[in-house]
């Protein structure tokens, strides 16, 4: 409100017109008089916490679905976690996201046929 009146000020004493004076803090008071009068900072707020509530719905889905992944070990994986101490081994951490795990290779051999082979697979991601 202050660099309002500053530029009502300012620019009015620039002006040497008093028609012109005038025009310009009609123009500055109906602009002041609609923002009040229109929702606008109303919806800006309804839209913030829309987004608000629709992130904690995304984090508790998120939750909901990784539990049913992992099987039941996500629930309480950060709280096991703590109570082992910030283990340097992380054994509770590698149950839940193994380091390895067996790969199935299909490629076409020699006589056309499809040959299936079995690998062990590093899973780069999850040794950070």
């Amino acid at each position: 409100m202050k660099s309002i009146t500053d530029g009502v000020r300012l620019g009015t004493s620039i002006i040497s017109d008093e028609k012109e004076k005038e025009n310009t803090i009609k123009n500055i008071s109906k602009f002041i008089h609609r923002q009040n009068k229109s929702s606008g900072h109303a919806r800006y707020a309804f839209g913030f916490l829309l987004c608000l509530v629709l992130s904690l719905v995304n984090v508790v889905f998120n939750f909901i679905f990784l539990n049913i992944v992992f099987k039941g070990k996500f629930k309480l994986l950060g709280l096991r976690w703590l109570q082992e101490g910030f283990d340097v081994d992380n054994k509770i951490l590698r149950e839940a996201f193994p380091r390895m795990t067996a790969c199935v290779w299909s490629d076409f051999g020699t006589s056309g046929r499809r040959q299936y082979e079995h690998f062990v697979c590093i899973m780069a991601a999850n040794i950070l």
